[in-house]
């Protein structure tokens, strides 16, 4: 997925993925088990650094980390490792987490916003937390992919796969939907009962309307797998949001979800339909419909600051809703800093090509230079819920959103006098109340050689 991100050079008009610097030759330095226990020890994570400096790699993306991380790099070896990549001339960009601040929990509401009278709250990962890392907050798609089934009239219903569970369990309702073939629906209200479906009929699509939040809706799928559904399209209930990841079991009918506004328009069209006949749609593949979080910060990116209270995280890209690559010759979507990650890996691959184009060097001073390029000239993230006249805090956006086009062509950097190259991208303001004065130096990417460039 994060390959597929950075690099592939897929066909988008025929359901494939183009990265962000598509033909980029890639490493795999593997540090996690096939095991599957879900974690990378440090002395992998820090061979895998060694092995791609050594093989002059001029990124690495690490979408990998722990919460709340701290700034020391004998406590953490890792830390080392990529400051040591950074003076061989090697950008490390890394994924800032996906724990939002530490007081907010989904039981108690007035956690979702943070008391201001608690500002320790910063679970920003390591090991982005290291002064040479990059760490990368996560932005909302503008688009999310989907499937959809249409009919001969050409209403379309987008539904979205459940592809938690892995392709052995053919789960995906996109996949067991065979093409070009027609499928009736019927639907069965909330199909918690054998009688809400038809007698005798099978492979068809039951449309479901959950009336209210179940915490799983396996009962209805083994309903629906008695009554001889084929698959179920889900309309969720009012205090659901649209495309909801369902609390569901692989073990019954494969089950999607749907928008409510979609739903309902699907249930007026078939309450048209005569007694004794169905609406009958096809499945037509890939659809693409808007991200009902776009232009916002994702709700899981982890906030800054670290103990130190250095500026991190340090910018933002697409992490919500990002389809890519799998293994297995397939595709999906999925969320996190880890899907924001190997957008910036990739747009750094980009800039330090222009920068190399330049005759700027693979260096210390190239990766650095390239990594306050990025933040100088990235977009500033408003926030929607202050009708987008207050910024999202740099706790949680860093610099703003990396714009690549605008960092390939930028002739001059940023920089904070007072701070060492690895942190003038940045003035961290430090301690609430605290006075701080900082000076700005202006420094030419493309000054012709022997020419004073400051």
């Amino acid at each position: 997925h994060v390959s597929g991100t950075i690099g592939a050079n897929g066909d988008e008009t025929k359901g494939g993925v183009t990265g962000i610097a598509p033909g980029v030759q890639l490493l795999a330095e593997k540090v996690f088990s096939d095991n599957g226990n879900g974690g990378a020890f440090e002395d992998d994570i820090i061979a895998g650094i060694e092995h791609a400096v050594t093989m002059d790699a001029d990124v690495i993306n690490m979408s990998l980390g722990s919460d709340a991380g701290y700034v020391d790099e004998e406590f953490d070896p890792v830390q080392k490792a990529i400051r040591m990549a950074t003076e061989k001339g090697t950008l490390v960009v890394v994924a800032a987490g996906n724990s939002a601040y530490s007081t907010k929990n989904n039981l108690v509401q007035s956690t979702l916003r943070p008391y201001a009278e608690d500002p320790d709250i910063g679970t920003v990962g390591a090991p982005g937390v290291s002064p040479f890392a990059l760490s990368v907050a996560s932005y909302e798609n503008t688009k999310m992919h989907t499937n959809a089934i249409s009919d001969e009239n050409g209403l379309t219903i987008p539904f979205k796969d459940h592809t938690q569970f892995g392709p052995s369990y053919n789960f995906s309702v996109s996949k067991i939907l065979l093409p070009d073939t027609s499928y009736d629906l019927v639907y069965v209200g909330e199909g918690k009962k054998a009688t809400d479906y038809p007698k005798g009929k099978t492979n068809y699509i039951a449309v479901v309307k959950l009336l209210n939040s179940y915490s799983t809706v396996s009962s209805i799928q083994f309903t629906a797998k008695s009554a001889g559904a084929k698959a179920i399209i889900m309309i969720p209930p009012a205090n659901w949001p649209d495309y909801v990841t369902l609390p569901v079991t692989p073990a019954a009918t494969p089950t999607a979800s749907t928008s409510k506004s979609i739903g309902d328009a699907l249930l007026n069209k078939m309450s048209s339909i005569p007694s004794g006949q169905y609406l009958s749609m096809k499945n037509i593949g890939d659809y693409w419909v808007d991200n009902p979080s776009k232009e916002t910060m994702s709700f899981f990116s982890s906030m800054g600051t670290t103990q130190t209270l250095d500026f991190k995280p340090e910018m933002s890209a697409p992490g919500g809703n990002i389809y890519s690559t799998i293994p297995g010759n397939d595709y999906q979507v999925m969320s996190g800093t880890s899907m924001a990650t190997p957008h910036v890996a990739g747009g750094s691959a980009l800039l330090l090509q222009s920068l190399y184009e330049k005759g700027l060097t693979h260096s210390e001073s190239t990766v650095l230079k390239s990594k306050i390029a990025l933040m100088n000239t990235s977009k500033i993230v408003m926030d929607p819920r202050t009708n987008s006249e207050i910024p999202y805090s740099p706790r949680v956006q860093g610099s703003g959103l990396m714009q690549i086009q605008n960092a390939i062509k930028t002739p001059v950097i940023v920089t904070n006098s007072n701070a060492l190259l690895e942190q003038s991208g940045a003035v961290a303001l430090k301690e609430i109340g605290q006075n701080t004065q900082f000076k700005l130096n202006i420094e030419a990417l493309d000054a012709p050689k022997g020419k004073n460039n400051s």
